[in-house]
C-alpha cells in the first residue's frame, strides 16, 4: 500500500476554496456590518437578550439585502 506524499488538495477533497472576485456583494457588505457590530456589542452578543437598536437595524438591512438577491435570482430564472 502506498502513502501519498502530497495531501489531497481542495478539488480532490470535494471542496473548493471560494475566492470573491472584485467588490463584495450587498449581502456580504450587510453581513459584515452586522457581524462587526455584534462582535462588539454586549447586548447583541448575549443570546438571551434582544438586539439593540443598531443591531436590529443592521439585521433588517442584511435580511433586505438577502431578499433583494433572491428576488434578482428569481427574475433571472427561466
Amino acid at each position: 500500500m502506498s502513502n501519498p506524499t502530497d495531501p489531497a488538495g481542495p478539488a480532490e477533497s470535494g471542496t473548493e476554496a471560494i475566492v470573491p472576485a472584485g467588490r463584495p456583494s450587498p449581502v456580504q457588505l450587510a453581513q459584515g456590518a452586522y457581524s462587526r457590530h455584534v462582535s462588539g456589542c454586549p447586548k447583541c452578543r448575549d443570546v438571551d437578550r434582544d438586539r439593540c437598536g443598531d443591531g436590529q437595524r443592521l439585521w433588517r438591512a442584511w435580511e433586505g439585502a438577502c431578499d433583494d438577491a433572491y428576488r434578482q435570482l428569481a427574475e433571472q430564472t427561466p
